[in-house]
C-alpha cells in the first residue's frame, strides 16, 4: 500500500468518526434538550397548579374573612335593635300608669325587702310616699315578715323604682335594674321575636 494510500485511508476514517461523534453529540444534544424542554414542561405545570392551588385558598379565605365580617356586623346590629328594644321596655315602664306602677312597686318591694330597711326614691317619684310605705308594711306583716319599712329620704337620679337601705347597704328595685336583671333571660326571646321572621 502506497503512501497516498494510507494517507486517504487515515483522512478516511478520521472523516467518518468526526462525522459519528458529531451525530452522536447532536442526538445527545437533542435528548438533553427534549428532557430540559420536558422538566421545564414539568416545571411550569406544577407551578401553575401551585400557584392555582394557592390563588384558590387565598379566595377561599377571604370569602371566609369576608363572611366572618359580614356576621359580625350582623351581629353588631341585632345588638343594636335588642339595646333599643330594652330602651323602648324601659320606656314603657316608666310612663305605666301611676295606679299600675304603684301596685307593681308595691309587690316588688314585699318580694324584696327583708321588712326592716328604709325606702329611698328619687325627688321626682311622688308614688313612694308615707302611704305606700304603710301599705308596704302592711302586705309584709300579712306576708308574715317584719313590718318595720320607714320612709326614707328622697334623691336625685335614683329613677323609677326605689332603692332598700339598711345598715349602709341599698338594694336596687329601681326598673332600670329590674330589667337590666331579667334581660339575660329575656335576651333569647326578645331575639327570637325580632328576628326569626327575618331570617327564615
Amino acid at each position: 500500500m502506497n503512501v497516498d494510500a494510507i494517507v486517504d485511508k487515515i483522512l478516511s476514517d478520521a472523516r467518518q468518526s468526526a462525522q459519528d461523534a458529531l451525530k452522536a453529540a447532536e442526538e445527545k444534544a437533542d435528548a438533553i434538550k427534549e428532557r430540559s424542554a420536558e422538566a421545564v414542561r414539568l416545571s411550569t405545570e406544577k407551578a401553575r397548579e401551585q400557584t392555582d392551588a394557592e390563588i384558590s385558598e387565598a379566595k377561599r379565605l377571604m370569602r371566609r374573612m369576608a363572611e366572618l365580617d359580614l356576621r359580625k356586623e350582623e351581629l353588631r346590629q341585632k345588638r343594636v335593635v335588642i339595646d333599643e328594644a330594652f330602651a323602648k321596655a324601659l320606656k314603657m315602664m316608666d310612663a305605666m300608669p301611676a295606679e299600675t306602677a304603684r301596685e307593681y312597686m308595691l309587690k316588688l318591694c314585699v318580694e324584696s325587702a327583708r321588712g326592716c330597711e328604709s325606702v329611698i326614691s328619687d325627688k321626682s317619684n311622688e308614688l313612694i310616699n308615707q302611704a305606700f310605705v304603710d301599705d308596704a308594711n302592711a302586705a309584709l306583716k300579712a306576708a308574715g315578715k317584719p313590718a318595720t319599712l320607714t320612709l326614707g329620704e328622697k334623691r336625685l337620679g335614683v329613677g323609677c323604682g326605689f332603692l332598700l337601705g339598711m345598715d349602709g347597704m341599698e338594694i336596687n328595685c329601681t326598673f332600670a335594674s329590674i330589667l337590666n336583671s331579667a334581660r339575660p333571660s329575656l335576651e333569647g326571646d326578645v331575639a327570637r321575636a325580632l328576628f326569626d321572621d327575618k331570617t327564615n
